[in-house]
């Protein structure tokens, strides 16, 4: 980190790098100031709010089929405490567990816990000045209820000390240790779906346990949660994003319960309202913003604040929350989608996660507005001690060009899904949502898992938010779309209309690029025949997105895409893509040919991340021994070579790869009943690159190869 500083500083004019320097110096003083004070007092917020708003009208009515299928079984996994996340299989977290292990990575169980009623047990997992207030909320917890290790990466076994300050705790550094894995249990994103079971219980419907049993799940997982994690302490605070995830979801199953008829009790409400507050107020502190374009990160920050300062009683405070969440949201939305929709982060996965948060964000905006427009003028504002300049920027949803990328945004998922509902996987794929209310489930080995790769269901949230009744009949199977329009009080947003960029139609130039390629020496070019019955060339639709560099070919039962990036702004952050220009996706007849392998894990296995991320992890043509890229750390990655479309259609598509001192290119002819894919590189022989596993999600290896030939 002091490298990257330093070398920005150095870009910097003296008096601008100066005055950084200082601005950075008070923020590091302030931040070591925090700390002491965190050490030695009371970290959670006892004298908030005592209540919380009601935002959902809701019934399970509204429920679709398709959930109301699964949630029996998926929920009776979550009373039982058993979660599957990240590639771990069904695990029942709780203290003293035998974890299996990551590649031989495996750490030794610590001892499990006698968890009395009285909270004694607490003494040694929080710290001192937190313990009245951990053994008060634990004190609220009702039933036969074992509590959850929050603190534990369940694959590996590694726990962090949830005595620690958030700020003396590192990841990354410990072979097989994945610090993702308790960020996504502890984003709670299972509760919605619990309450939701609640729901479908209190209607009657079969195969549910008693109503009572799911909102007593609830209430006892966030009051477990809360005295096992007093704010600042542990890593389930270390990052701001999970911090925002965390709230939302706990709000949100909150006001599901509320609207299946759970009427809360005084002191379980008061509990959750101010740990909403708490939440608020500790993302504000450690914003993950920055003057380069932000990430999804600080989407997840704003989405955290948005949903506290809407289901917290208005006052100067909540209402400065709420209309700097507003204010960013319209900013980022512009900042973070390129003009053709896609994300300037270069990965499917991160633009379905980022523009899941800019819909469900939207709605939530919708629903307030008028009952709280405004506030910003009457607000505390000094009560907002933020990096992010405070000016006069669009607001969502007001602002029209944040919500005309919005709804390109969306509609690039719409482009780009294959038949399966699932997109290529362009760049890095780590999982992540904001909600995940309606879950796909597959099958893995014999047990069910979670499908994270199946996007329709941010289609069914775009719909209802934008109004396409067209495209909502495709998609109110889900039940984001129900719940959008329930936060939204039955507002829409105006549809824009999406842009359409024609691809390169230069048939010459492709006949050109093909007999090109097959003048090479032998070594140097290859070609590959695909047989695909029943594929009529005329079918085919394109979509070109020139922004995020992704060619589209899709029709019939035959999908086909094409990377391409002609340009990456050098003031973009480039940590989540891939040396993975020319890569080839190819599906036809409800089955990949060819697949790009995902990510598979960050930072536990340095090997693997690099792995993953490399040319000979994707189908690509490169001369042997050279590269496109350079991988400088695990999430920063350098280009040395530019793509460019020569041609896309029906016909075929053609592009080249230029690199300093090399070229690669590749050509697919798309005839009646076949596809011939035309490889070769300038100088020297193609690389022979073995296939490898495809990684179905983050941290999940299956035993499909991303490719049957190439």
């Amino acid at each position: 980190m002091l490298t990257a500083y330093l070398r920005r500083a150095l870009e910097l004019p003296p008096h601008v790098a100066a005055m950084k320097a200082m601005q950075l110096t008070r923020r590091l003083v302030e931040q070591r100031v925090r700390r002491r004070r965190d050490m030695r007092s009371l970290t959670f917020t006892v004298d908030g709010p005592s209540q919380l708003m009601q935002r959902l009208t809701i019934s399970s009515d509204d429920v679709p089929e398709t959930l109301a299928a699964i949630l029996p079984e998926l929920t009776q996994r979550y009373l039982d405490h058993r979660f599957e996340l990240l590639g771990s299989g069904w695990v029942q977290v709780r203290y003293g567990l035998s974890a299996r292990g990551v590649e031989g990575h495996r750490f030794p169980p610590a001892a499990p816990v006698q968890a009395d009623r009285a909270g004694q047990w607490l003494a040694e997992r929080v710290s001192a000045a937190n313990l009245p207030e951990s053994r008060h909320l634990w004190g609220l917890v009702d039933g036969l209820y074992e509590p959850i290790d929050w603190q534990i990466d369940f694959k590996s076994g590694f726990r962090w000390d949830g005595r620690s300050h958030y700020r003396d705790l590192s990841f990354g550094d410990v072979a097989g240790v994945d610090v993702k894995v308790p960020w996504e249990l502890s984003r709670l994103q299972h509760l919605p779906q619990l309450a939701t079971a609640h729901l479908l219980a209190k209607a009657g419907r079969a195969g549910f346990a008693a109503p009572a049993i799911y909102a007593r799940e609830v209430r006892n997982q966030i009051l477990d949660f809360l005295a096992t994690n007093p704010p600042c302490f542990g890593v389930n605070w270390l990052c701001p994003m999970d911090v925002g995830i965390r709230a939302a979801n706990i709000l949100l199953a909150i006001d599901l319960l509320r609207a299946g008829g759970v009427t809360l009790d005084v002191a379980f409400e008061r509990a959750v309202a101010n740990a909403a507050a708490a939440h608020a107020r500790h993302i504000l502190a450690n914003l993950e913003w920055s003057e380069a374009p932000r990430s999804n990160h600080y989407l997840s920050d704003l989405a955290g604040v948005l949903f506290c300062a809407i289901y917290l009683p208005a006052d100067d405070e909540t209402g400065a929350w709420l209309d700097f969440a507003a204010q960013q949201f319209g900013e980022e939305l512009i900042t973070q989608f390129l003009p053709d929709g896609g994300n300037f982060e270069g990965s499917t996965n991160y633009h379905r996660l980022s523009a899941e948060i800019g819909v469900f964000a939207s709605a939530a905006l919708l629903g307030v507005a008028g009952e709280r427009a405004g506030a910003f003028a009457s607000a505390a504002r000094h009560r907002l001690n933020v990096r992010p300049p405070l000016g006069s920027g669009q607001v969502v949803p007001d602002g029209g060009a944040a919500i005309v990328r919005l709804q390109a945004a969306v509609d690039c998922v719409a482009g780009w899904i294959k038949p399966d509902g699932r997109p290529p996987q362009i760049g890095d794929t780590d999982s992540g949502r904001l909600f995940k209310l309606h879950p796909v489930l597959k099958d893995a080995a014999g047990e069910i898992c979670e499908d994270s790769l199946d996007h329709r269901a941010l289609l069914s949230a775009g719909a209802a938010l934008f109004d396409q009744p067209a495209q909502a009949e495709k998609t109110d199977i889900w039940f984001d779309g129900a719940v959008i329009r329930s936060l939204a009080r039955g507002r829409t947003l105006q549809a824009a209309a999406p842009p359409s960029v024609t691809p390169v139609n230069d048939v010459r130039a492709l006949t050109e690029l093909v007999a090109g390629i097959r003048t090479l020496a032998t070594p140097s070019w290859r070609e590959v025949l695909f047989d695909l019955p029943g594929l009529v060339p005329e079918q085919l639709a394109s979509r070109f997105f020139p922004d995020f560099g992704l060619l589209v070919l899709k029709g019939g039962q035959t999908y086909l895409s094409l990377r391409c990036v002609s340009h990456r702004p050098s003031s973009y952050t480039l940590g989540h893509y891939h040396d993975d220009d020319l890569a080839l996706e190819l599906h036809h007849g409800g089955a990949d040919l060819i697949a790009d392998p995902g990510s598979y894990l960050y930072t536990p296995l340095r090997s693997a991340r690099d792995r993953y991320r490399s040319a000979p992890a994707h189908v690509v043509p490169r001369p042997k021994d050279r590269s496109a890229v350079e991988l400088i750390s695990p999430f920063a990655i350098s280009f040395n070579a530019t793509a460019r479309l020569v041609h896309g259609g029906p016909t075929g598509v053609g592009a080249v790869l230029e690199g300093p001192d090399w070229k690669a290119f590749r050509a697919v002819l798309i005839e009646p009943g076949k596809i011939t894919v035309v490889d070769g590189c300038v100088p020297g022989d193609l690389a022979l690159n073995g296939p490898v596993p495809v990684s179905e999600g983050y941290g999940r290896l299956s035993e499909r190869m991303n490719r049957a030939k190439l």
